[in-house]
C-alpha cells in the first residue's frame, strides 16, 4: 500500500508539472491555447486513494471498471454516485497509462466532470490529456464547450481554431465551428468575427440568415454591409427579411434602382407589405419617378387607408408636380385621422412653398411680390403648427425663422393698403382648399 501511495503521489506530481511547466507537446499546444487558460486548474477534485500494480492488464480492469457505471449514467440516468464511481477509475486509467493504449480515458473524464457540473475538474482532465495528445480533437471539443460556459471566450475561441485547423471545406463541422467562432469574436469585439462568418456564408451561400449575421457584423464593425447583403439576397431572393434587409441599405446607400429590386422580391412573397411599398414609393421618388411613387403609395392606402405617412406623402409630390389642390386633399384626409400630427402641417408648409417657386419661375420679374410673402406667411404658420408635435419641433421651428426675411414689412403693408387676400391668379387655387 505504501509503495502505491508513494508512486501516486509521484504521479499526481508528474501530471501537475505537465500541466504548469510543460511537456514539449504542452509547449506547442500552449502556442494557441492562452496560459491564462490553464491557470485556474491548480488542484484535481478527486483522486484514486487505493492501489494495485499498473500493468496492461490491470489497466483493462481499471477501465471496464470505469467503462460500466460511466455508461450506466450517461444512458439509464445521470447518477453521482455513478459518475463519482467512474471518475476514480478513469484517472487510475490516465496515471498509470504511460504508452497511451486508453487515451480515451481523458474525454470520458471530462464528461464525467462536465456531468458533474464540475468545470474545473473537466478542464483539468481536458488539459492533462491534450498535454500528453496535442492533437486529441475531443479533448479541445471539451475544453471549448466547458470555457464556453464559463465565459471565458478568449479560451474558447482557442479552442475553435484549434478544431478548425483539421476540418476540411467539406466538413459539416467546420461550418458549425466558424459560426460559433464568429459569436464568440463578436462577444469579444475582435474583427475576426466578420472572417469567420465570411466563411460560413462562403460554405453556405444558401443560407439567408448567415448573410444577414455577416451583414450586421460588418455595421458593428464600422464597414460597408451591402456586399453582404447583396450576396444573402442573391443566394434566396425567395427569403423576405433579407430582401427587406438589402433594400434599406441600398436605398438609404442612394441605390434606389437596386432597393426597387429587393423590395419587389419582397412583394411578390408578402404581397400588401407595408413597409416594402413604403420604399418602394421612396425609392421612385429617388430616381425621380414621380407617378410611380405616387402609384406605390396609392397601393400602400389601399391597404392601410390610415396610413397618414403615405398621405402626406402623397400631398408632397402633388406638390411637386404643382397639383396644389390635390395636395391639400391628401393633407385633409390626413387630418381627419389624427389632427395633431406634425408632419401634416410641414408638408402644409413645403406645399405653399412650392407653389411660390413655381409661381415665381413663371414670372419675368425677379424677387418676391406681395403676394409671395403672403403666401410665405402661411407656410410659416403651419410650421408654426408644426412646432406643437414635439417629433417636428426642431425642424419647423427652424424653418419658420429661414423663411423669417420673406414676409411682408411695414413698408410692403403699407404699400398695398394692409391687403391679406391673395390676388395673383397663380394662386388662385388657395380659395379652392381648406386652409389649414
Amino acid at each position: 500500500m505504501k509503495s502505491y501511495l508513494r508512486y501516486h503521489f509521484i504521479s499526481i506530481l508528474s501530471v501537475l508539472a505537465i500541466l504548469f511547466f510543460g511537456s514539449l507537446a504542452a509547449q506547442t499546444a500552449d502556442l494557441t491555447v492562452p496560459d491564462n487558460c490553464k491557470k485556474t486548474l491548480t488542484t484535481v477534485a478527486w483522486m484514486p486513494a487505493d492501489a494495485a500494480e499498473a500493468n496492461p492488464q490491470q489497466l483493462s480492469i481499471w477501465y471496464d471498471f470505469a467503462r460500466d457505471p460511466y455508461t450506466k449514467a450517461v444512458h439509464v440516468n445521470a447518477s453521482e454516485h455513478l459518475l463519482r464511481k467512474a471518475v476514480r477509475y478513469y484517472w487510475m486509467v490516465v496515471l498509470n497509462d504511460k504508452v497511451g493504449t486508453f487515451k480515451i480515458a481523458y474525454s470520458k473524464l471530462a464528461d464525467s466532470y462536465i456531468r458533474l457540473n464540475e468545470p474545473d475538474s473537466a478542464l483539468l482532465a481536458v488539459y492533462t490529456g491534450l498535454a500528453h495528445f496535442e492533437d486529441y480533437q475531443t479533448l479541445n471539443y471539451y475544453g471549448a464547450q466547458v470555457h464556453q460556459a464559463k465565459g471565458d471566450d478568449a479560451c474558447a475561441a482557442a479552442h475553435y481554431r484549434i478544431m478548425l485547423a483539421t476540418k476540411g471545406k467539406k466538413d459539416p463541422d467546420r461550418i458549425t465551428y466558424l459560426g460559433i467562432l464568429a459569436k464568440l469574436y463578436e462577444q469579444m469585439d475582435d474583427e475576426r468575427a466578420i472572417e469567420a462568418q465570411q466563411e460560413v456564408v462562403e460554405l453556405d451561400p444558401g443560407n439567408p440568415e448567415a448573410g444577414a449575421y455577416l451583414a450586421r457584423l460588418m455595421e458593428k464593425f464600422g464597414l460597408d454591409p451591402m456586399d453582404a447583403l447583396r450576396a444573402s439576397f442573391k443566394g434566396d431572393t425567395t427569403h423576405v427579411g433579407n430582401a427587406k434587409r438589402y433594400g434599406k441599405a441600398a436605398y438609404e446607400a442612394g441605390y434606389y434602382k437596386q432597393a426597387l429590386q429587393a423590395y419587389r422580391a419582397a412583394l411578390l412573397q408578402s404581397k400588401g407589405d407595408v413597409e416594402s411599398l413604403n420604399y418602394m414609393a421612396r425609392s421612385y421618388e429617388g430616381l425621380n419617378q414621380l407617378n410611380n411613387s405616387k402609384k406605390a403609395y396609392k397601393t400602400l392606402l389601399g391597404v392601410d387607408p390610415q396610413n397618414q405617412n403615405a398621405l402626406c406623402a402623397l400631398a408632397s409630390l402633388e406638390g411637386r408636380q404643382g397639383n396644389f389642390v390635390s395636395a391639400f386633399n391628401y393633407l385633409n384626409k390626413a387630418k381627419r385621422i389624427k389632427a395633431d400630427y406634425g408632419l401634416i402641417y410641414m408638408v402644409t408648409g413645403e406645399v405653399y412653398e412650392q407653389s411660390v417657386t413655381q409661381c415665381s419661375n413663371e414670372r419675368s420679374k425677379q424677387g418676391f411680390s406681395y403676394d409671395d410673402k403672403l403666401m410665405y406667411e402661411l407656410a410659416r404658420k403651419a410650421y408654426r403648427r408644426a412646432a406643437q408635435d414635439p417629433s417636428y419641433a426642431m425642424s419647423a421651428n427652424r424653418r419658420y425663422e429661414q423663411l423669417e426675411p420673406f414676409v411682408r414689412t411695414k413698408e410692403d403693408m403699407h404699400m398695398h393698403s394692409n391687403r391679406s387676400k391673395i390676388n395673383t391668379k397663380c394662386y388662385q387655387w388657395v380659395s379652392q382648399v381648406s386652409v389649414l
